[in-house]
């Protein structure tokens, strides 16, 4: 969808709904995942499960919206679905730079917060790229007899959780 298809008042647009739809989904997979790692505990490692799972899940649709709306105000048009899949898939880490990219091009005097230190952050978000990618089948995969990775709860306490 193009930018010039946009109505004159942006609650009749074609795009506002699915826009607000898409940013109330990503807010409840975040509060979600946040609450539930927030009471996370190792004798509860499916609390970890639960909170990677939709914390990834609300990371990842949160940043594929903000590539989409830069596309749409940068280009006048969406990303299309196969540009976004081919660019980014599930790699957190790849959004998360398109977005301090994206970040970079604003006015830095209107932001009301900052981003984390580079090195807490990339090494989380690394942590969950990987578990949104690979390490949240873990359990099906001991399950199947496929190799397992490192288990996604040691995983997260020996490169995260230091920290």
């Amino acid at each position: 969808m193009a930018i010039d298809e946009l109505a004159t008042s942006p609650w009749d647009s074609p795009i506002f709904q699915p826009i607000l739809h898409e940013a109330g989904l990503a807010a409840q997979a975040l509060c979600v995942g946040l609450t539930t790692l927030r009471k996370a505990n190792y004798q509860q490692t499916e609390r970890y499960y639960g909170g990677f799972f939709n914390y990834t899940i609300g990371l990842e649709r949160v940043m594929k919206l903000t590539i989409l709306l830069d596309s749409l105000v940068t280009d006048g048009k969406f990303l299309s679905d196969k540009q976004l899949k081919d660019s980014y898939g599930h790699d957190l880490s790849k959004m998360l730079n398109a977005v301090r990219e994206i970040r970079a091009k604003l006015d830095q005097g209107e932001f009301r917060w900052q981003l984390p230190h580079p090195n807490i952050i990339d090494d989380a978000v690394a942590f969950l790229a990987e578990f949104a990618k690979t390490t949240r089948y873990y359990n099906l995969d001991v399950l199947s007899g496929k190799t397992p990775s490192l288990h996604p709860v040691a995983r997260w306490f020996q490169v995260v959780g230091k920290l």
